[in-house]
């Protein structure tokens, strides 16, 4: 394709997520699992709740590849707690830190948020 050639794009969102483990717990067991982990932890809030998605892999995953060619997102895990907006997005446990990310309009958070509200009944 040379430089001047057209090219297109298209946004396609996630039409579905299948969440396969989910969990509430209290504000204090979930900011003291944040630190029990190694790897860099993505942590949400919105609308009411913190929480950190782990996605399924992709790679090698054949029928998850095919799924989320097709808008199927899978969530391996969710786990989340009721809490305010922290007013500072960085927790700090020791030389760790974990960054929070306010997702109340990022698609598709916002919707499952809503959704979470229909079924916690906590």
């Amino acid at each position: 394709m040379k430089r001047d050639e057209e090219i297109s794009f298209e946004y396609k969102p996630i039409k579905k997520i299948i969440i396969h483990s989910m969990y509430e717990t209290d504000y204090e067991s979930f900011i003291k699992d944040i630190f029990t982990y190694e790897a860099p932890q993505n942590i949400f809030w919105a609308g009411g709740y913190l929480f950190r998605v782990i996605p399924i892999q992709i790679d090698g995953n054949v029928d998850v590849m095919k799924d989320f060619i097709n808008g199927i997102a899978h969530w391996e895990e969710v786990t989340y707690c009721k809490a305010k907006r922290p007013e500072n997005l960085i927790i700090k446990e020791g030389a760790l830190e974990a960054k929070i990310t306010d997702v109340s309009e990022v698609y598709p958070y916002s919707k499952f948020i809503s959704w979470l509200k229909t079924v916690d009944k906590g």
